[in-house]
């Protein structure tokens, strides 16, 4: 019963909030893409311009769920006393 007592305790209510994967992982990540699209699709995903486009286009994908997140401003409870 003390046990059981403990852990609500330890139970947060935290806002949280959203952030964007790095420029450098979503361009990595294109990358991959591309050369694997290039390898079993069509070589013109490996040119050099296509996975620009792509990680442009994955970033303002990014940059709007992002946002759509952070609007919510939902909290949860976070029982992970590491993370306070």
């Amino acid at each position: 019963m003390a046990k059981r007592r403990k852990l609500k305790a330890l139970k947060t209510a935290r806002q949280v909030e959203y952030h964007p994967p790095s420029d450098e992982h979503i361009a990595e990540f294109a990358r991959k893409v591309c050369q694997g699209l290039g390898e079993t699709v069509d070589k013109r995903y490996e040119m050099a311009g296509a996975h620009f486009g792509l990680a442009s286009f994955l970033r303002v994908v990014a940059s709007i769920r992002v946002q759509q997140l952070n609007q919510k401003k939902e909290e949860v409870l976070d029982s992970d006393p590491k993370l306070k």
